[in-house]
């Protein structure tokens, strides 16, 4: 007998389920308190989910995760939505590329993206004069991040069994609901 697997409903569904749960995960008392860095695991799960079914995990259910993890993590609200965003529609409008790929360059292309993501937020904190954090803190976060990504891109694939998807045409994009 084999198990039902969540169909297009099921799946934004699930999808915000662990997203949540990815964003409280670092609020846990087991999370450490102090100044070590800590992996931006919803932007990995985001990016690991829509590379694994890029239809899935629509615009209008990231961005209001990532507002809600900007806000519980307290990081400048919509700076950290925004990055993610951009980092997921470019996945989801590449995603024959990637979906074809091997791992390691999914792997490369997420760290070399969520670098991209942290110093552009970086320098739009230092350009505002706005509290920003040092160039050493963002480092070791994309660090972190990266180091976490295999785990959390395994754990979609295998443990939630979110199988690679085609993007589908063009005119049947979820990304904004059509």
């Amino acid at each position: 007998m084999s198990r039902a697997r969540p169909g297009r409903i099921g799946r934004p569904a699930l999808f915000t389920v662990f997203g949540l749960l990815c964003i409280l995960l670092p609020l846990t008392p087991y999370a450490g308190s102090g100044p070590q860095a800590t992996a931006d695991l919803f932007f990995a799960f985001a990016v690991a989910w829509t590379l694994r079914d890029p239809l899935s995990a629509p615009a209008w259910l990231v961005i209001p995760l990532a507002l809600l993890a900007d806000l519980l993590l307290s990081r400048p609200l919509g700076l950290g939505a925004l990055g993610l965003v951009l980092a997921v529609e470019t996945v989801r409008a590449h995603s024959g590329f990637f979906r074809d790929g091997r791992f390691i360059v999914q792997w490369l292309a997420f760290a070399a993206g969520f670098a991209l993501v942290q110093a552009f937020q970086l320098l739009l904190l230092r350009v505002t004069v706005a509290a920003a954090p040092t160039p050493e803190d963002v480092m070791w976060v994309c660090i972190a991040t990266a180091a976490v990504f295999p785990a959390v891109l395994l754990f979609v694939a295998k443990g939630l069994r979110i199988g690679r998807q085609p993007a589908g045409p063009p005119g049947e994009s979820m990304v904004w609901g059509r």
